[in-house]
């Protein structure tokens, strides 16, 4: 991930703070921070997957599910507005319609 960082202060169990230093130790990340930031990144995901899995009915008890998206899948982007005349999944044809050379 790249971009600005922000400091941010959390406590933990004093367990899971040296299990951290320990897989630092082992080389399993090049930091405390890139560890912690990683696996915040996939608790995110999870959670954005249950919520899209459960077919939205979260969505609206999530008032910032987009932002929860966008942050932690930066790739994502919205979706296009269709043109106006355009339903359903048809794409739009090319020449006018059925028949059209």
């Amino acid at each position: 991930m790249t971009g600005k960082t922000r400091k941010a202060t959390f406590n933990l169990h004093t367990e899971v703070i040296e299990a951290l230093d320990e897989a630092v130790q082992r080389g399993e990340s090049r930091s405390k921070n890139a560890l912690v930031e990683r696996a915040l990144i996939k608790e995110l995901n999870e959670l954005k997957r249950k919520i899209r899995g459960s077919n939205g009915s979260m969505r609206h008890k999530t008032p910032c599910f987009a932002q929860i998206c966008r942050k932690s899948n930066p790739v994502s982007r919205p979706r296009m507005k269709k043109p106006p005349g355009v339903s359903g999944n048809a794409a739009p044809t090319v020449g006018g319609g059925r028949g059209a050379p």
